[in-house]
C-alpha cells in the first residue's frame, strides 16, 4: 500500500490534558521511529505569554517550556505545528475573568444548543481581534513552522450577542460574520510569514463562502468512522459527498484526519483519499484527561507506517513493522490479537452517568462484544509475559487497563437494567453491583498510581476524581431503584448527530410535573432504536403523557410505559399533536413504529432558527 504523504502528523491534545516534558518527548520518540515528521501540539489555549499571564503554573506551558519541545523534536526530524483555538473551543482563554467578555455569549444568553458556556469568542469586537494580534505575534515568534492551525470547528454560538446580531442579520449574515474572522486571522497570520490550517467541518454549514477562502488555507478535513467510503457530514443529516473532489476542484490543499479510536478508520481513510490529491494526514487524538495515551500508540505507530511507506509493502506488513518496533516481537498469533484490538473502540475512561446506564439497545445487551472483550483482555495478559522492553510492557498494561473499565461498565450496564426491570432478579442485581463497586475501587487505585507514575506533579488527578464519583453512583444504585418509580421511553433516531431538545412531562395528581429536559441518544451514533428509563415518583398514577420538541433533526417516539407502586400504565388514547409531528398514533401500538416529532432536516433549522425554535409536541392518555 503506497501512501507516502508528504504532510504525516500526529496531534497532542495538550488543551484537555497537560502532559509531562518527558512524557511528549518520549512520544516524540516513537512518532520519529514510525514515519511521522509533524508533531500538531493542540493547545487551544494552554501557552502562557506576556499578554496572555492568568493561567496558573500547573494548568499551562510557558514559552520557554515549548521551545524545549521543539527544539527536541527538530533534533528527531520533527516540526511542531502549534494549534490555538481562534474562535470556538475557547474556554482556556475566556474562563479568565480578564478575558470573559470576549466570550460571544458574554451577557448570560444562550446560544445555538440552550446553553450560555462561554466557548465561542465574540468575533465583532475590537478587543478580541487585538488580543488574537498580540498573542499570535508571541506564539509565531517560537514556532519555527510555517504552518499553524486556528481550529475553527464547531463554531455553533456566533451571532448571538447584539454586536453580532447586526452582522447575522440572517444565514448569510452568519456566514459572513465566519468569512470575516477566518480573513482577519489569516491577514495577522501571513503578515508573520506562516500558512493557515484550519478544521473544515463549518463549511458543511457555510458552502456560500468557501470559494472566498484564500486557496493557501490548508482544510483539515476529519471523519471517524470505522469503515470510510465517502465524507459524510457531522451535523448536516449526515450528508453524503466528495468534499476532497470539491478542494482539488477550487485548488485547496488539504488534510485528511482519521483518529485513534481504530486502525480501520486511518486505513479505510487512507484508501478512500487516494482517489484525490491529499497533502498529508494527521491521527487525531482527543481527551486524554482521565486516561492515558498509552493504548493508542500500536494504533498511532501503524499510521505512521501507512503515510510514510515508499514501497507498496502491503499494509499488514506495515503493521507487522509497527508492533515489531513497539513490542519487539514478531509473532504471528500475537499480531493478530494486536490487530484485533486496534481494529475497534476501547471507550475512553469517561464519567459514567445514571442517564447512560438507564439507556439500552432495543435488541437487549451485548453479549457478544462483552465477551469479544474478555478475550482480549486475557490474551494481552499473556503476551504481557512475554513483552521484555518497558515501553511495550506498558502500552499492554494500559489496553489491558482499558479492557477492564470497558468491562466494569458493561457489568455495571446489564446489572443496573436488572436492578430497576420490575420483572428482573433485583436479589442478584444488587449482589453483583456490590461486587462491581469493589472492583471498581481496587481497579481505581491502581490507576491514580499509573497518574502519580506516567504524570508526577500533575495536578489535579482526574482520573482520582472520575473515580470516586463512579463509586458514588454506583453505591447510590439501590436506593434509587427501590425508591422509585419507572417510566420507559423508546424513541427511534436515525441521525445520531441530531440535537433535538426535548421536555417530558406527566401529569398526575391533576398536575404537571416535568421529569425531564434533554436530547435523547442511544449509547452511540449508530443506535437508531433505544429505551431510555426516567426516575418517577414511586406513588404515581399517571394521567397524560407530554412531549415538547424543537432544535435539529427531531426525534422519534415509539412507546411509553411507566411501573410505579400504583401498577403499569401505557398509552390508551393520543389528545393532541401541534407543530410537526407525523403518524402520532404509532406511540399507542408497543412495537417499533415510531411517531416523529420536529423538523427533519438538521441543516434547515440551522439555517433559520425561527424553524430551529418551533415547538412541536404530543399528549397521551394511559
Amino acid at each position: 500500500m503506497k501512501s507516502s504523504f508528504r504532510f504525516r502528523g500526529v496531534q497532542l491534545d495538550l488543551a484537555r490534558q497537560v502532559e509531562t516534558l518527558e512524557f511528549i518527548k518520549q512520544f516524540t520518540d516513537i512518532i520519529a521511529a514510525n514515519g511521522y515528521n509533524v508533531l500538531f501540539l493542540y493547545l487551544e489555549g494552554r501557552v502562557r505569554t506576556e499578554s496572555f499571564p492568568y493561567p496558573t503554573d500547573n494548568e499551562c506551558y510557558t514559552l520557554e517550556q515549548m521551545c524545549e519541545i521543539i527544539e527536541y523534536a527538530s533534533s528527531k526530524g520533527i516540526d511542531v505545528v502549534p494549534g490555538i483555538s481562534l474562535l470556538g473551543h475557547g474556554e482556556l482563554f475566556l474562563k479568565h475573568e480578564e478575558l470573559a467578555e470576549l466570550a460571544e455569549l458574554r451577557d448570560g444568553r444562550n446560544g445555538r444548543f440552550w446553553a450560555n458556556h462561554k466557548h465561542v469568542f465574540c468575533p465583532s469586537q475590537k478587543a478580541t481581534c487585538e488580543f488574537f494580534e498580540k498573542y499570535l505575534k508571541e506564539i509565531c515568534a517560537i514556532f519555527p513552522s510555517e504552518y499553524i492551525h486556528i481550529g475553527l470547528d464547531e463554531v455553533w454560538d456566533i451571532g448571538y450577542c447584539e454586536k453580532c446580531k447586526e452582522q447575522a442579520v440572517d444565514f448569510m449574515g452568519e456566514q459572513s460574520l465566519f468569512l470575516n474572522h477566518l480573513l482577519h486571522c489569516h491577514k495577522i497570520l501571513t503578515s508573520f510569514g506562516k500558512r493557515v490550517m484550519m478544521w473544515d467541518d463549518m463549511f458543511e454549514y457555510y458552502r456560500d463562502i468557501l470559494e472566498k477562502v484564500p486557496r493557501d488555507v490548508i482544510m483539515v478535513n476529519w471523519q471517524y468512522y470505522n469503515d470510510v467510503q465517502h465524507y459524510r457530514g457531522h451535523f448536516t443529516n449526515l450528508k453524503t459527498e466528495h468534499i476532497l473532489a470539491e478542494y482539488d476542484r477550487l485548488g485547496f490543499e488539504y488534510i485528511i484526519a482519521p483518529s485513534d479510536y481504530s486502525s480501520a478508520n486511518v486505513r479505510t481513510f487512507t484508501e478512500y483519499s487516494e482517489n484525490f490529491k491529499p497533502l498529508g494526514a494527521l491521527i487525531t487524538t482527543w481527551e486524554k484527561e482521565t486516561c492515558f495515551l498509552y493504548k493508542s500508540m500500536p494504533t498511532i505507530a501503524y499510521a505512521g507506517r501507512l503515510w510514510s511507506d515508499e514501497t507498496g509493502k502491503p499494509e499488514d506488513e506495515l503493521f507487522t513493522d509497527a508492533m515489531e518496533n513497539l513490542f519487539r516481537l514478531r509473532d504471528e498469533k500475537i499480531i493478530a490479537i494486536l490487530r484485533f484490538n486496534t481494529e475497534r473502540t476501547l471507550d475512553n475512561e469517561i464519567p459514567v452517568s445514571l442517564s447512560a446506564l438507564l439507556t439500552t439497545k432495543y435488541h437487549g445487551f451485548d453479549y457478544g462484544g462483552f465477551e469479544a472483550l474478555n478475550l482480549l483482555r486475557l490474551n494481552l495478559e499473556n503476551i504481557l509475559k512475554t513483552v521484555k522492553n518497558k515501553l511495550g510492557k506498558i502500552i499492554i498494561q494500559d489496553i489491558i487497563d482499558a479492557c477492564y473499565y470497558n468491562i466494569f461498565k458493561y457489568r455495571l450496564h446489564k446489572f443496573t437494567q436488572d436492578l430497576f426491570d420490575p420483572m428482573g432478579n433485583t436479589e442478584k442485581a444488587e449482589l453483583e453491583i456490590n461486587k462491581i463497586y469493589q472492583d471498581v475501587k481496587t481497579f481505581g487505585k491502581t490507576r491514580v498510581q499509573k497518574w502519580n507514575d506516567y504524570r508526577p506533579g500533575i495536578k489535579p488527578c482526574h482520573i482520582a476524581k472520575l473515580h470516586e464519583k463512579y463509586l458514588e453512583l454506583i453505591k447510590s444504585l439501590p436506593e434509587q431503584a427501590k425508591n422509585n418509580g419507572i417510566m420507559r421511553v423508546r424513541f427511534c433516531l436515525p441521525d445520531g448527530f441530531s440535537a433535538e431538545h426535548c421536555k417530558i412531562s406527566l401529569k398526575y395528581s391533576g398536575s404537571w410535573h416535568d421529569i425531564s429536559i434533554g436530547c435523547y441518544k442511544g449509547l452511540n451514533s449508530e443506535d437508531v432504536l433505544f429505551t431510555k428509563t426516567f426516575l418517577i415518583p414511586s406513588s404515581v398514577v399517571p394521567e397524560v403523557f407530554r412531549m415538547e420538541a424543537c432544535g435539529y433533526g427531531g426525534q422519534g417516539l415509539t412507546f411509553v410505559e411507566i411501573f410505579t407502586n400504583t401498577g403499569s400504565y401505557v398509552p390508551s388514547v393520543l389528545i393532541s399533536a401541534t407543530g410537526r409531528v407525523t403518524d402520532p398514533e404509532y406511540v399507542l401500538d408497543n412495537d417499533c413504529k415510531w411517531c416523529f416529532i420536529g423538523e427533519k432536516d438538521t441543516l434547515k433549522a440551522f439555517k433559520n432558527r425561527k424553524v430551529a425554535e418551533e415547538i412541536h409536541s404530543v399528549e397521551y392518555s394511559f
